[in-house]
């Protein structure tokens, strides 16, 4: 917006300071802004509507715009001049089991025909078959909230399920991202671990697609509010739950190397699948190096210094131990007195010499040498010094010898 003639020869009462004139331009330059802002704002509600009217052109019949005046270009027209370059999933205000149909994309740019550039990419050999374009158009339900983003539980038409991982606070540019991918597919071929199917990067989404496992996660067998959650565990099941992620992280540290971490352990990201010998598998390893979160069931070390080492995921093992083996939550108010993490808590009972309560009301009928060596295991994962703990190697030949 400009004022016609010069702004600074406004009249002001003699009686009137010079700073007045200061409160003139800056309401100027406020208005100037607001219209600006304005025009941005018509701009885009302009191309919202050119898009939609290009998304229902597709299911208008062919001879639909020939009513439309000889030498002029119709918007269909124009608008099948553009390309899907950037796919952008929209955020719904969904709560966790809500469902939203229908997820919007964004086309920008221009190209010869209308076709939506595939920016889905599949990993090793995976027997899907669809593409972007498939998820967007799918029924969303949101299942899970953590440090690395929102789960969605993504149902396409051909009643193909998967999860749809929305990634939050990645810090990393495009080749790094599809970097640390490529390394994630390779180390993460094992029985007990979950497999990345695919992965997307643009500059407004980051998205990961793994398989959808409906038997749940560990975190809601555990503390699961409804019955068909919660379920009991008797020894033989813990037993063979935590050997199974115990080999999975080992495997991690293994193929890995010395810096590759999971970076995000705990029972939520512990899927069930009680196929055959395989009882479940470990999601969402080999992160960290891309953003800025949480980190499971942290040791002192990553709270303090934010140093991810294969010690730290021994640390989180353990915490996952002694949360099956007290069905307690890692992060406990036990007193009126402040909060108090499961491991310091565990190790103030071991020094009262109480362990005999520690183990949860449906272990207890299973409590024997068995169980003790498994709470001793975790208490050894949990110790304070790094150095001092075992490696996962260590723990997997423990458990399978309990």
């Amino acid at each position: 917006m400009q004022l016609e003639g010069n702004t600074d020869q406004i009249l002001l009462p003699r009686e009137e300071n010079e700073s007045k004139f200061v409160d003139y331009h800056a309401k100027l330059a406020v208005c100037e802004k607001e219209l600006r802002d304005t025009n941005k704002n018509v701009k885009d509600l302009g191309d919202e509507i050119s898009i939609l009217k290009c998304q229902l052109a597709r299911y208008l019949p062919s001879d639909s715009h020939d009513e439309q005046s000889e030498g002029t270009t119709s918007t269909q027209d124009m608008d099948t001049e553009t390309l899907c370059e950037e796919v952008k999933i929209t955020s719904p205000m969904l709560h966790k089991g809500e469902k939203h149909s229908g997820i919007m994309r964004k086309q920008v740019g221009k190209s010869d025909d209308t076709k939506v550039k595939i920016l889905l990419n599949f990993l090793g050999e995976c027997s899907y078959n669809f593409d972007l374009e498939d998820i967007l158009r799918s029924s969303a339900e949101i299942i899970g909230k953590g440090s690395y983003g929102i789960s969605y539980k993504a149902t396409m038409e051909d009643d193909i399920i998967v999860v749809v991982k929305r990634l939050k606070n990645v810090t990393v540019g495009k080749s790094e991202y599809e970097e640390q991918m490529e390394i994630i597919n390779r180390v993460g071929q094992h029985p007990s671990l979950a497999p990345l199917r695919a992965y997307h990067f643009s500059k407004d989404e980051k998205l990961l697609i793994y398989d959808y496992y409906r038997t749940g996660n560990l975190s809601s067998l555990l503390h699961g509010n409804r019955e068909s959650e919660r379920m009991p565990l008797d020894w033989e099941s813990i037993r063979e739950i935590t050997l199974s992620i115990a080999k999975g992280i080992a495997h991690l540290h293994a193929v890995g190397g010395p810096t590759f971490s999971h970076g995000n352990i705990k029972s939520s990201n512990v899927f069930m699948k009680r196929v055959k010998n395989e009882i479940c598998v470990v999601s969402d390893f080999g992160m960290t190096p891309l953003m800025i979160a949480g980190a499971g069931y942290a040791a002192p070390e990553v709270i303090e210094e934010r140093k991810h080492t294969h010690k730290s995921d021994v640390y989180s093992f353990g915490v996952l131990i002694l949360e099956m083996l007290t069905r307690k939550t890692p992060l406990q108010s036990p007193s009126q007195d402040g909060m108090v993490d499961l491991p310091r808590w565990m190790q103030s009972v071991v020094r009262e010499e109480r362990t005999s309560e520690v183990f949860d009301v449906e272990l207890m009928r299973f409590h024997n040498i068995e169980t003790m060596v498994l709470l001793k295991t975790a208490m050894a994962c949990v110790v304070q010094m790094p150095e001092e703990r075992p490696t996962m190697d260590e723990v997997v030949s423990i458990i399978e010898k309990i």
